[in-house]
């Protein structure tokens, strides 16, 4: 464990360490803090790499309400959002056989399945409760797995596995990411995709500065779910998969910026976010600006 911290809004002792590099926490970060159903929650920022985090790791209790049927994944995953999904659809069906078992772990309500089942792949998912699972499966005409079980792993190996927007919401993802290579055949690909929320980006520095604000003007955090435990950056996620168990080649790797989550989220938002789009594009100013990955790996051995 970190040595102890607390920051203004609420004591949390001791704190965590890193869950991506191990490093000590170093102190309150932005978002600072959260309150949700009736708990406390820090953030902190490590001293090692440029990773966020929370602590504590929300209760199974907490998560169950945090992401309860409707209130999450139909709410932030849903529409013309999924684009970045059938982007990634498209480069991965290049790279499979059409025979490939391929499994999208914490698939949501199956939208990546769907864009592979439009390019002649079929897939299976796995989602956290079989609640959950039965939704997706209902919503995208495919098998998906209660990942609390292990239905999932005894189906394995798979050809490749698919991690879109989940790695953030995982309490130890260094421990679940090897379990899952664990399940991957040798030779196979790891696909993975999600927010970089520490990155250079307009967006982000422009919600650090107004969440900083309102900080001031308040001492009580604001009521609102821990949905993301983690905020990285490009350089710590890439760091964070060459630390992996498995031995992992880089196929690609790539950045862009979206705009999320303030693109049309009302003029002032929208402007800033268009205005991170368009830096992110510039020659040499736009290098390195970025909120979100897309990354493929092959499993050695």
């Amino acid at each position: 464990m970190a040595s102890r911290h607390s920051n203004s809004s609420t004591a949390l002792s001791p704190v965590r360490d890193c869950p991506y590099c191990g490093g000590a926490a170093a102190g309150a970060a932005f978002p600072y803090a959260s309150r949700f159903a009736g708990e406390d929650f820090g953030y902190f920022a490590c001293s090692r790499c440029d990773t966020r985090y929370i602590d504590p790791v929300p209760s199974p209790r907490v998560f169950e309400q945090i992401y309860a049927p409707g209130d999450y994944h139909d709410v932030f995953y849903d529409g013309d959002g999924q684009s970045a999904y059938r982007e990634t659809a498209e480069k991965l069906a290049a790279k499979l056989a059409p025979n490939a078992r391929v499994f999208d772990y914490g698939c949501g309500s199956g939208h990546f399945i769907a864009a592979l089942k439009e390019r002649g792949i079929a897939a299976s998912g796995g989602e956290f409760s079989a609640a959950a699972a039965a939704s997706a499966a209902e919503r995208c005409g495919a098998e998906v797995f209660d990942l609390s079980g292990p239905d999932w792993q005894d189906a394995g190996p798979w050809d490749c596995i698919h991690l879109g927007d989940v790695i953030e919401h995982l309490p130890d993802p260094g421990v679940t990411l090897n379990a899952i290579l664990g399940q991957l055949a040798p030779g196979g690909l790891l696909s993975a995709e999600g927010p970089l929320e520490a990155n250079r980006s307009l967006v982000y520095g422009a919600a650090a500065l107004f969440g900083w604000a309102k900080q001031q003007r308040t001492a009580a955090p604001p009521e609102f779910p821990p949905y993301h435990l983690i905020f990285t950056s490009a350089q710590a996620q890439r760091a964070f998969f060459a630390r992996l168990d498995a031995p992992l080649t880089e196929l690609y790797w790539e950045m862009h910026e979206t705009g999320w989550p303030y693109r049309r989220n009302g003029a002032v938002r929208n402007a800033i976010a268009q205005a991170s789009i368009a830096v992110s594009r510039l020659p040499l100013v736009g290098r390195g600006f970025g909120n979100r990955f897309r990354a493929l790996y092959r499993r050695e051995g």
